[in-house]
């Protein structure tokens, strides 16, 4: 007698095998990405350190007084080229602050000299200016600096080839970048044969740039797991995590550009995906910036303990200062009133 077996339809099948056996039937996911934070425990900035409102002496000096290091690398260029107006107009305040050297002294303390001497270079209003800093600050070992400086063709080839490498190594999101460009054949950022072809190598600092939180990087690996090209296995679901993170380091609209850029199309993914995996995304996306980010945050307290004994001997230092700025203050209240 022939036996008939019964067709198992879809849902019937998915009912035996219990919802485990299905999901440990979908394929892995294929993000895979380490973060390194080490660029972001680098001479940890205050995020309110980088504010752009008021450029005057005295927004610079209030802003200093209260632990801004930037408004002191403003200072040194302030006072370069306006010491002299400044002590004159306020006789009161203590001679020595009207000096770059002054405030170059205490950026540094908050900071370190590689920092100062940085933001000095980002201050300046002559690119003459700025490549000295830059130079000065790469050799004081700022990581930052290390790769501003390479591009000065100013100096010997064999040292800003050395100063790219550093930066680097010490984990430099743009000296990454630009190294895995070099080694897919594009040596076009020093203006000479930086390294072999190396299609292999180039992955590999294409991820480690990735990994520092290189948002240009993050989105060109998205779209590859996107198209599912150059060996990369195809997974929206990974390609969406990475557009997430290149979304988070893109701060400015200029960064925004390069991410849509190079991870063109990555923003509809949602469109594409159920909404479980735009969950897990979303999900996998904050635990990385998380992990990313808690060092730093670590850091940042200790940096502020430090911080606020530098910041009280200063503010004793320029007792006459703080004492000016109090009763122009209160005349101000009072005047309101």
């Amino acid at each position: 007698m022939r036996i008939v077996r019964p067709l198992l339809i879809p849902s019937l099948v998915i009912a035996l095998l219990g919802a485990s056996a299905i999901l440990a039937a979908e394929p892995k996911l294929a993000f895979d990405l380490v973060p390194d934070p080490r660029p972001s425990v680098t001479d940890i900035e205050e995020p309110e350190w980088q504010v752009t409102a008021g450029n005057s002496f005295l927004m610079y000096l209030r802003r200093a007084l209260r632990g801004n290091a930037v408004s002191m690398a403003e200072l040194i260029i302030h006072t370069k080229y306006y010491g002299d107006l400044t002590e004159k107009k306020y006789p009161v305040f203590p001679a020595a602050m009207h000096h770059p050297a002054y405030w170059r002294k205490w950026a540094a303390r908050f900071t370190s000299e590689g920092w100062a001497l940085l933001q000095e270079g980002h201050a300046q209003t002559s690119k003459y200016e700025a490549e000295r800093c830059y130079i000065q600050a790469a050799d004081a070992g700022n990581t930052e600096a290390l790769f501003l400086a390479s591009r000065d063709y100013g100096i010997s080839s064999e040292r800003r080839t050395k100063w790219f490498f550093q930066g680097a190594a010490q984990g430099n999101r743009l000296a990454v970048n630009n190294l895995a460009w070099a080694y897919w054949g594009e040596n076009v950022f020093l203006g000479e044969t930086l390294v072999s072809k190396d299609i292999a190598t180039s992955w590999e600092y294409r991820k480690k740039a990735a990994a520092v939180g290189d948002f240009e990087s993050l989105a060109y690996l998205g779209q590859r797991y996107a198209w599912g090209d150059f060996g990369f296995p195809k997974d929206e679901t990974t390609a969406y995590i990475y557009y997430l993170l290149a979304a988070h380091f893109a701060k400015t609209v200029d960064d925004r550009m390069y991410v849509n850029h190079y991870g063109a199309g990555l923003d509809k993914l949602p469109e594409k995906l159920a909404p479980e995996q735009v969950k897990l995304a979303k999900e996998t996306a904050a635990a990385w910036i998380a992990e990313y980010e808690a060092p730093y945050a670590k850091a940042l307290e200790e940096a502020r303990k430090r911080r606020a004994v530098v910041l009280e001997e200063l503010r004793q230092e320029l007792a006459p200062v703080v004492q000016w700025f109090a009763e122009q203050d209160a005349a101000a209240q009072k005047s309101r009133q």
